[in-house]
């Protein structure tokens, strides 16, 4: 089947790892997508040259134009975010998908982008049983100085001794491939799904919207701590870990199962089973 399909650049609201996640499985499932900046192409003389079938866009990024144009077009307008963001006289041409389960509305967890999260081979500068990348310090890395422990951050210097420094988000794939666990601090689930999917077993103090089995809930950083100890202390017990977390990121948490079911839920059938088949390719 081969239908037209635009992503808007997010503008308003920012870079989202949902957005990357979905627009790069619906441009590996049908073989390419427009990539449209409204700053640089007006949402009428968009459509006009490219009649899409279904546009991808933040809900905050839903404006007037562009659902009066998608309505004359007859396009379908998928939004990621929040049903707050889109008033009721638009949704008649909207596919709704939010961050947080809201009634009757798509919940769109996070999810492991197979397209974009590229492993690397392990290297020696990086090299430890412990890494994390956090923008703020955190009383729980001070329980593991038995390991060998390295913080990095993508912008904010930390007052830690075990600081290495900032980095680029092109040397993550290689930080990650040279630790035997991932702690994350910031509930960033796209990148702890990420790990999983690359066997990188990873472990979250914050609170997830995932089965507690593999994202368990701690009630304190000595609890948390405790967990971390274990995963490295009983290798059994992190290989265990490594495979229940590969197994659940594999059979319906990548962002190509999350395409699945958007184009199940509006009617492109057969795209939905060709994106569940692409997923073989990626691991």
């Amino acid at each position: 089947m081969q239908l037209n399909v635009v992503c808007k650049v997010p503008e308003k609201s920012g870079y989202s790892k949902k957005m990357e996640g979905v627009c790069s499985a619906v441009a590996e499932t049908i073989g390419g997508i427009y990539i449209w900046s409204e700053s640089q192409k007006p949402a009428w003389d968009m459509f006009y040259e490219y009649s899409p079938s279904i546009l991808f866009c933040l809900s905050k990024d839903l404006t007037s134009s562009i659902y009066n144009a998608a309505k004359e077009y007859n396009c379908k307008v998928v939004c990621l975010g929040s049903g707050d963001d889109i008033p009721v006289e638009y949704r008649d041409i909207c596919f709704i998908c939010t961050d947080k389960p809201e009634e009757g509305l798509y919940h769109l967890k996070s999810a492991a982008n197979l397209v974009d999260f590229v492993s690397k081979e392990a290297e020696k500068e990086y090299d430890s049983d412990i890494v994390t990348i956090i923008e703020q310090d955190s009383d729980a890395l001070y329980g593991l100085s038995d390991f060998k422990l390295k913080i990095f951050s993508i912008k904010n210097k930390i007052n830690h001794p075990n600081y290495i420094g900032c980095v680029e988000p092109k040397e993550i794939p290689s930080i990650l491939s040279s630790t035997k666990v991932y702690l994350d601090f910031h509930g960033d689930e796209d990148m702890v799904c990420a790990c999983m999917a690359n066997k990188i077993p990873a472990i979250s103090a914050s609170e997830t919207s995932f089965d507690e089995k593999i994202f368990p809930k701690f009630g304190s950083n000595k609890e948390f701590v405790e967990a971390i100890n274990s995963l490295m202390m009983n290798v059994d017990f992190r290989n265990e870990h490594i495979e229940n977390s590969y197994d659940f990121i594999v059979n319906n948490n990548t962002y190509f199962h999350r395409v699945n079911e958007i184009f199940s839920s509006i009617g492109y059938e057969e795209l939905a089973e060709k994106s569940l088949k692409l997923i073989k390719d990626y691991l």
